[in-house]
């Protein structure tokens, strides 16, 4: 099942930032088509005033992945570490859930294939790990992309799709 397909120049429409600015950062990002049928998640990341993140979501979403296994991305990376967030509550303070994955320098290269078991999906609270706490895969209502961990500079990741499996 296809969760995003960024083939289409509006499929990156409903996707918004949201950076470490919240909290005084000056790091900065966006999500937008390209032409060639892929999305491009691209900013960049500065650890000024504390800051040190960048991240881009698409909420109001009414996703059933309780019969799913893994989601599976085809990207182009940089050579960066990047998080796909999944949320299955609309409450600010509700945990998020985290898989990170590294990208090889390909920007110019072929598609990578990330698969993420959703069993190593963890559960996280303004940075912090929370144990014993599993996201409601029947109402996922938020998908989200993060670069962070004090990977300061540009960043460029390009997506092809994010789906179920």
């Amino acid at each position: 099942m296809f969760l995003c397909d960024f083939s289409r120049l509006d499929s990156a429409q409903a996707w918004y930032s949201i950076n470490d600015g919240v909290m005084g950062g000056l790091s900065r990002s966006r999500m937008s088509a390209s032409p060639l049928g892929h999305a491009v998640f691209s900013g960049h990341v500065s650890l000024a005033n504390g800051g040190g993140f960048a991240s881009v979501r698409k909420d109001e979403l009414s996703l059933d992945l309780s019969g799913a296994e893994r989601l599976q991305l085809w990207v182009k990376g940089d050579g960066k570490r990047y998080k796909l967030n999944l949320k299955d509550s609309i409450e600010p303070l509700s945990p998020v859930f985290q898989y990170e994955f590294d990208t090889d320098d390909s920007l110019s290269e072929e598609w990578l294939q990330v698969v993420l078991p959703l069993v190593d999906y963890q559960a996280k609270s303004r940075g912090q790990r929370l144990n014993g706490v599993a996201p409601d895969f029947n109402a996922i209502v938020s998908l989200g992309l993060v670069i962070g961990d004090k990977q300061g500079g540009d960043f460029t990741l390009l997506i092809k799709s994010i789906e179920a499996l």
